[in-house]
């Protein structure tokens, strides 16, 4: 006698109930690993990648956005207060190095936040530690963590200090959990406030507040400056093109592809904010500045600095910011951006895009345009034909006449 096995395996579940508890996964390294068990689940989940990233943008653009607060779990360590940290992504993790408060100190400590348990913790790092300090930069580039940068509170004595500026360059193992300083030649002045971006194997560096050895007081800059990423070794980028960005620090930076970044905002002053836009094109030799046209500066945020920005995963061209608040107490503002692509390329994405996407539109309006056009042309032509035949006389009418 045989025995029939009536146990049901999580294969035997339709598509739709496996992305519905895939999608309960954290969105994060735990999903991407979901996608090496086997091409049906690396299918199911980038169905569901995609549906959170199309219900990310309509709720943005639908202002249906919902701030959350996470409490620590007890006696577990968590981050002290700060602000003007800087903060990166790794695969599961969130680094923050950093920042100061408003007693006037100043850390150089590193946490991780697990994204998926939502919990702190604080890596007990070997090597050389960088120097307390906030308005410093940090990208992730393979394995490694790259801090440069920043500034610290001046001493209490003597007065009327300005504040510290360095261009420490440090960079952190996460494998080996490990800080090294890199000596580096023709490295840019000590600077603080600057943006940084990621393309290819060059850190890309604009603006900030720097010191320059000539210079007594601090100024506002508006260089470029790169650095390799496997030789570490820095080089200023010459750029023209007119008229060009003012000097400014803590403005947005956004890659949008390989040869062009989007620099939107940034502080030229304690009264002056910017709320400009610029295209960094890094084609050739010489790069070129392009200034944006921008619409709706009505809505636009009041202080466009120091807020992080990123760009859209599901769109080419759309943007978003948080606006940090002002003296009204509105704050936490979801500011969008959207760029049209003619300002980087006069016909970007013409054969790729552009004309699948008219096909698409074709498809989509064919059963309801087609055939209420179709009755209009009947129609037509049933009045044409009814106005020629009113217009020609009856022969009988006329039988009489001589």
């Amino acid at each position: 006698m045989s025995l029939v096995n009536n146990s049901a395996q999580i294969e035997d579940l339709p598509d739709e109930v496996l992305e519905f508890i895939l999608s309960l996964i954290p969105p994060y390294k735990d999903l991407h690993d979901c996608m090496q068990v086997s091409k049906r689940w690396r299918r199911c989940v980038l169905n569901v990648a995609k549906t959170k990233q199309r219900n990310l943008h309509k709720a943005i653009v639908d202002f249906d956005i919902r701030w959350d607060t996470l409490t620590p779990v007890d006696m577990a360590p968590t981050i002290s207060k700060r602000y003007s940290h800087t903060a990166v992504i790794h695969e599961n993790s969130m680094y923050v190095f950093g920042g100061c408060t408003c007693s006037m100190t100043t850390f150089n400590d590193l946490w991780k936040l697990d994204l998926s348990k939502r919990q702190w913790v604080r890596p007990v790092a070997m090597g050389t530690y960088p120097s307390p300090k906030a308005c410093s930069s940090l990208v992730c580039y393979k394995d490694l963590l790259v801090l440069f940068g920043g500034w610290a509170y001046p001493p209490s004595y003597p007065l009327y200090q300005s504040w510290h500026l360095f261009n420490e360059l440090h960079i952190y193992d996460i494998i080996a959990n490990r800080w090294t300083c890199i000596n580096t030649t023709n490295a840019p002045p000590p600077t603080a406030g600057h943006s940084v971006s990621v393309v290819g194997e060059w850190m890309i560096m604009f603006g900030g507040i720097h010191k320059p050895s000539t210079a007594v007081h601090c100024e506002k800059s508006n260089d470029v400056w790169k650095l390799n990423l496997e030789t570490w070794s820095w080089h200023r980028q010459e750029v023209e093109g007119e008229p060009r960005p003012h000097g400014r620090l803590g403005q947005t930076q956004v890659v949008l592809d390989n040869n062009n970044l989007l620099i939107i905002g940034g502080s030229g002053g304690p009264t002056l904010n910017y709320c400009d836009a610029w295209i960094l094109n890094m084609e050739g030799v010489v790069w070129r500045w392009k200034q944006v046209e921008i619409e709706g500066k009505s809505n636009k945020p009041n202080n466009i600095w120091t807020n992080p920005g990123c760009k859209l995963m599901n769109s080419d061209v759309d943007f978003i910011s948080v606006d940090g608040g002002d003296d009204d107490g509105i704050d936490g503002c979801i500011i969008i951006y959207r760029l049209s692509p003619f300002e980087m390329k006069p016909f970007h994405g013409f054969i790729s895009h552009g004309f699948p996407n008219m096909l698409r539109r074709i498809k989509e309006e064919f059963l309801y345009v087609m055939p209420p056009f179709f009755a209009m042309i009947v129609v037509y032509d049933q009045i044409e034909r009814l106005h020629k035949k009113l217009q020609k006389k009856n022969p009988a009418d006329y039988e009489d006449d001589e």
